[in-house]
């Protein structure tokens, strides 16, 4: 619990490739950042930020017709950095150096179809599914920790959406 100054740097580059052929697009995206605090007066002075995701890497195709829409894409990122506990003093938790741990890798496939249709003159209808995370991955994207009663540290894991079906339907006139 220090106020402190300090700054915050960002190094990196992303990569899209797009290619649309007849019906069909697809895409292939890569982004490479580096992310860090530098504060002087902390110990270590340089540590990776909250949000410092190395590597993100996005794949995704579609298909369109008048009245058929199909898409799929996938996504892949490496762990964002958190900050392990590392032990109890009186009714305080110790932390480890800050950031110095990282979450697993992100990995989410996704799905959707949507059909139009004519209902009748001058009214257009859609119905549409989706999923979201087909695979049902369990990705972690944030954890902390807290004391219970008895001071013991536990660990708090949060998730990201699993399997996620989502339906529409759409009326137009």
């Amino acid at each position: 619990y220090v106020r402190s100054s300090g700054s915050y740097s960002v190094i990196g580059y992303d990569f899209l490739i797009n290619y649309l052929q007849g019906r069909f697009n697809s895409w292939l995206g890569y982004s490479f950042a580096e992310k860090e605090y530098n504060y002087p007066e902390f110990s270590p002075s340089i540590f990776p930020n909250n949000l410092d995701i190395r590597h993100t890497a996005t794949f995704g195709v579609a298909y369109q017709s008048r009245k058929i829409h199909l898409s799929t894409g996938l996504n892949w990122r490496t762990g964002k950095p958190f900050t392990q506990a590392s032990g109890v003093d009186g009714n305080s938790i110790v932390y480890e150096s800050p950031n110095s741990s990282r979450l697993i890798d992100y990995l989410r496939l996704d799905i959707s179809a949507i059909y139009k249709f004519k209902i009748s003159e001058g009214v257009q209808a859609e119905c549409g599914a989706s999923i979201w995370n087909l695979t049902n991955n369990q990705n972690i994207v944030n954890i902390y920790y807290q004391l219970s009663d008895n001071e013991i540290i536990e660990e708090i894991q949060q998730y990201a959406l699993g399997f996620t079906p989502n339906f529409m339907f759409r009326i137009s006139f």
